[in-house]
């Protein structure tokens, strides 16, 4: 039931508590200074550094950390870390009758412990269940798995995002290029994420990264599952497959919290009423994706106990938080007790050895969803940091006017330019279509612009999430990014959440992003959606569906085709 084992393994020792490195929330360094500023609104940046190989380059952290910043400055590389609070120190947190059913790491082996004491480091990442989302009054300092595991467990985790962004920002999210952050278990959490393609490459460079950082750790896969998506019934009148969550909060009918009796109750008479509960057929790929990617790095697999059959489902309900998607408390006290369980069996490298970011890849990524701290210049009129959530920030860009971020690659290789966005569904998406188009600023070789891209934030599936877009590769030097949303009538401005520059070489798809030529847009009408052939000012993208995977896109799918016939029509044409 686990991925193939790696070879032996020296003798696990036990956890001891100690003062961990600051592996989780990297201190803020002062950016050097920029000089006269050449052009008005452009970045103040350093002079660029240039050196012969990307080694000594990547040495001068002092200098590169200025990426992105304004004269004067100070820059917290994944400013998202910055919720982590100050750690409590309190010991692993498992219920007392089950530490002594399932023997705790904190705990166990006492005599080994003081043979060789020294402390299990842990870090996970992961999605909104690792983070600790879903229940009222849950401690993420004490109540997560990773921290009952260990006190100074690094939780990773980031809400409403998949492996994209570990993939895109390893570097940044352990501590930047100077720090010797080492971990003995990683822990990661993303097979909910693994039946888009895009997810399942992600996640694949995400892991070969860490391979390569950490190549003694010992990694582990945790397979999870949810009540709400995943359990349905398949409609005799119309052949679909209907979510219990629809089921539940049907027309004229009453919709009963998931661990009420009431529930159980409609549940139970739903099933002798004839009702045929399954899984849905999503399930197994998502498991056969996870094991695969979890074989190709020799890493191990738990999982969240679940039922063969899914009619089964309300036995194990104490897993889940009341919105039957997140962890509950159990649900993180029983992945914790079975990753404790591997760990113990398993063992861990006594000496593990820290790779090099010149195997690994390089990585400079802002974001500030959490804390509202964007430390790019902008400008434009009605552009701001909007609180639209508590704990949620965004960069607003309103249609149509939109604005400017002003950034900047100091080092002398061309990185790949990222933006985080936000992204909602089912369609229709209430964040409009939006032109990126990125302009070189170099007084001496004149101005130079990317081919615009547009980026459509819509998805298939009720979700409101973060997502990475890869604009293009930029060369060392100064950029505006130009932000224009071009569909009217939206409920929402496009958000902007991060902006990231990685090496080509980690580069993964992004599918949300297109490249309009109008060439296309002459035959735009030959496309076989008969969608697509909606009169021109009919055409909206609340028909639209984003392609998941490139190859989608290549192939000028109909949902291209679509993006595709309204740029010509309202874009180009404006």
């Amino acid at each position: 039931g686990v991925a193939p084992r790696r070879g032996p393994k020296e003798k696990c020792v036990n956890s001891v508590p100690r003062t961990p490195k600051s592996a989780i929330c990297p201190s803020r360094t002062e950016s050097a200074s920029a000089g006269q500023d050449r052009r008005q609104g452009r970045l103040m940046t350093s002079r660029h550094v240039r050196t012969p190989i990307m080694a000594p380059l990547l040495l001068t952290v002092s200098v590169v950390i200025i990426l992105f910043m304004r004269h004067g400055d100070s820059l917290k590389f994944w400013s998202r870390t910055a919720e982590n609070a100050s750690n409590t120190h309190r010991v692993l947190r498992l219920q007392r009758d089950v530490a002594e059913e399932k023997e705790s790491l904190a705990e166990s082996k006492e005599g080994r412990a003081q043979e060789n004491p020294k402390e299990i480091r842990y870090v996970a990442f992961g999605t909104s269940s690792t983070w600790g989302s879903g229940v009222k009054g849950l401690d993420r300092e004490t109540d997560v798995y990773p921290k009952l595991l260990s006190p100074n467990a690094a939780n990773l985790s980031v809400r409403a995002s998949g492996p994209g962004t570990p993939a895109m920002c390893l570097m940044s999210m352990s501590g930047g290029f100077g720090s010797d952050a080492l971990y003995d278990v990683i822990i990661i959490e993303y097979h909910n994420r693994m039946l888009d393609k895009v997810d399942v490459a992600a996640l694949y460079i995400f892991v070969d990264r860490l391979k390569k950082r950490f190549p003694d750790a010992l990694m582990v896969f945790v397979r999870t599952w949810y009540i709400v998506g995943m359990v349905g019934y398949v409609d005799p009148a119309h052949g679909n497959w209907v979510g219990i969550q629809y089921w539940n909060r049907a027309a004229g009918s009453e919709t009963p919290p998931f661990h009420s009796d009431q529930f159980a109750k409609k549940f139970l008479t739903s099933i002798e009423n004839g009702f045929q509960w399954t899984w849905n057929e999503s399930l197994q790929k998502r498991d056969e994706n996870l094991s695969q990617v979890a074989s190709s790095v020799g890493a191990e697999i738990i999982y969240l106990p679940r039922p063969e059959n899914a009619v089964d489902f309300l036995s194990y309900l104490q897993y889940f938080a009341p919105d039957a998607h997140h962890l509950s408390i159990e649900g993180h006290k029983e992945i914790a007790r079975r990753v404790a369980k591997i760990v113990d069996r398993v063992g861990i490298h006594q000496n593990p050895r820290l790779g090099s970011w010149d195997d690994a890849g390089y990585d400079f990524c802002l974001n500030w969803r959490r804390t509202g701290e964007c430390p790019l210049k902008f400008q434009g009129a009605g552009v701001e940091i909007e609180n639209w959530r508590p704990k949620n920030y965004a960069l607003s860009f309103p249609f149509p006017t939109g604005g400017e971020i002003f950034f900047a690659n100091p080092t002398n290789v061309p990185l790949d330019l990222y933006v985080d966005f936000m992204a909602n569904g089912p369609l229709p998406s209430y964040y409009p279509l939006t032109e990126i188009t990125v302009e070189y600023l170099n007084t001496e070789k004149g101005i130079m612009q990317l081919k615009p891209v547009y980026i459509d934030p819509g998805e298939y599936w009720e979700v409101h999430c973060t997502k990475p877009a890869l604009i293009g590769t930029v060369p060392p030097g100064e950029y505006a990014l130009h932000i224009r949303p071009v569909e009217p009538g939206k409920e929402y401005p496009f958000r902007v959440v991060g902006v990231n520059l990685a090496e080509p070489r980690i580069r993964f798809d992004t599918p949300e992003v297109h490249l309009v030529e109008p060439a296309e847009c002459a035959d735009v009408q030959q496309m076989q959606d008969t969608s697509a052939y909606l009169p021109r000012d009919q055409l909206t993208l609340s028909h639209y569906a984003d392609p998941k995977t490139t190859s989608v896109k290549t192939h000028r799918s109909t949902d291209h085709a679509k993006v595709v016939a309204y740029v010509c029509n309202h874009v180009f044409t404006s």
